[in-house]
């Protein structure tokens, strides 16, 4: 499931088993965010230069926009040191 072509063949598959778009996108979401693993990503974040040059990379990205085939929502007003965003469509 932590593989995205694994989990659009399974969500293609859960609806021509007769599940609807909607059902079969909550139940890949759903199988998908239990595999996730952000501790690789904590281990980065601890290194000294990865906020710094994220706090200039991300609102640089959403500002120019992401390209066709993906969109974001951003969530602002949270800490400082902290980017809060979902992935609401991509390729």
């Amino acid at each position: 499931m932590a593989q995205i072509l694994t989990s659009i063949a399974l969500y293609e598959v859960l609806q021509k088993r007769g599940m609807s778009e909607a059902d079969a996108c909550r139940t890949v979401s759903e199988e998908m965010w239990k595999c996730l693993d952000p501790s690789g990503m904590k281990k980065l974040a601890r290194r000294s230069f990865f906020l710094p040059l994220m706090k200039k990379i991300v609102p640089l990205g959403f500002k120019k926009g992401s390209g066709a085939g993906w969109r974001y929502t951003w969530h602002r007003g949270g800490p400082k040191d902290e980017f809060h965003f979902e992935c609401d469509e991509c390729l």
